[in-house]
């Protein structure tokens, strides 16, 4: 573990299933992230017509 990646040793304890469980939340967040920026993005141009 002393060369592990620093972001691999903050999410978690070693275990490549962790990992996965963590940038999968991490892709989560950002997909619906996005959704609301596009939302947002959408509304903004209807109020425009």
């Amino acid at each position: 573990m002393e060369n592990m990646p620093e972001i691999f040793l903050l999410y978690t304890d070693g275990s490549s299933d962790t990992f996965g469980s963590a940038i999968r939340h991490i892709d989560s967040t950002l997909q619906q992230e996005e959704t609301s920026i596009n939302s947002l993005n959408k509304h903004h141009e209807l109020q425009n017509l």
